[in-house]
């Protein structure tokens, strides 16, 4: 619901709808942390217009489609920061979201992770109530001292971009995989896949139509779109 609310308001042209869509991405961010890769993404989007302007970016941002992907990003900042205050408040660290993106990287850029797709760590139970304490165990074991929550994400992170270095052509392969994937019908999962959930949430038991029915009609509405704002919302 969010982040359609955001594209509804990234098709109007006013300085205010574009603010309203950054809030409202910055608030779907917090919901799917995924989400914080769309922003660059629709920000430039904003900036296509006036690409020809690109190579200077004094005129780009004084232009109405720049102004538009700046107040689109300050308002995407304005919705994500409630986040960013209370780790700030909490942990005395700045911290934008969550401290998983080395956890996560790793995941998906370790020597475990043959497939491309998730497979678990021998060092991590498959359960979110123990997986940042297993990373953190693992971390800390391996440097010999403490880490807080930041240091642990910077480790993995670094761990992982080691891996990228010393293996680019299976890196690749994987790659390759994952993009294959996002198009996949059935989403992998990690700790519950939807199956079992359904058996606590009976609506997820209908058969309603998943990403593999909506993909097909996404990409036709992409290329639609090129027309003009009419086609567009």
């Amino acid at each position: 619901l969010l982040s359609t609310g955001a594209l509804v308001c990234a098709l109007r042209p006013s300085l205010r709808a574009r603010a309203g869509a950054g809030v409202l991405l910055g608030l779907a961010a917090l919901v799917r942390g995924n989400l914080l890769a769309a922003a660059p993404v629709l920000a430039l989007g904003l900036l296509w217009p006036e690409r020809a302007l690109w190579m200077r970016p004094r005129a780009l941002f004084v232009s109405s489609a720049g102004k538009g992907a700046l107040v689109f990003l300050a308002g995407f900042l304005l919705g994500v920061a409630p986040a960013t205050l209370r780790n700030r408040a909490v942990s005395g660290q700045w911290v934008f979201t969550t401290t998983a993106l080395g956890h996560t990287f790793y995941t998906g850029n370790s020597p475990w992770s043959r497939s491309g797709a998730f497979e678990a760590l021998p060092f991590v139970r498959s359960e979110a109530e123990f997986e940042e304490s297993d990373f953190r165990a693992e971390a800390e074991r391996r440097v010999g001292y403490p880490l807080d929550n930041v240091a642990v994400s910077r480790f993995w992170f670094r761990e992982g971009l080691g891996f990228v270095a010393e293996h680019p052509l299976e890196t690749l392969r994987r790659f390759g995989v994952k993009l294959w994937l996002l198009g996949n019908d059935f989403e992998i999962f990690d700790t519950l896949d939807m199956k079992t959930v359904a058996l606590f949430a009976q609506v997820l038991a209908l058969p309603l139509p998943t990403a593999g029915f909506f993909l097909p009609l996404a990409l036709v509405g992409f290329w639609a779109s090129r027309k003009g704002r009419a086609t567009q919302l």
